[in-house]
């Protein structure tokens, strides 16, 4: 078994090639918006939740697809509509 982050699942789904470039070689180019990011990245890391404009955030989010084999954790999920459960907002496709 492989522990592949969900994060490089869609780094790959987005650009296989970018993906062998920084995932495979380790050359990612840092520029203001990957700086940017790593700063956000900081506070994303620690569980709960918070509002966001009229948007709920669930932070560190254990996931689970078992038809896939896959498992992890996302690191954010935003909702649009606050103060509700996350599984009836999965099932209704509103995360």
């Amino acid at each position: 078994m492989v522990d592949i982050p969900i994060s490089q699942i869609n780094a790959y789904a987005y650009c296989p090639r970018r993906f062998y470039y920084e995932f495979v070689l380790g050359e990612m180019v840092e520029n203001e918006f990957v700086l940017e990011g790593k700063q956000l990245h900081e506070r994303v890391d620690l569980p709960g939740s918070s509002t966001r404009g009229q948007k709920e955030q669930f932070r560190h989010i254990y996931l689970c697809a078992p038809t896939l084999g896959l498992i992890g954790y996302s690191d954010l999920l935003e909702a649009e509509e606050s103060h509700a459960d996350l599984t009836d907002l999965a099932r209704a496709g509103k995360l």
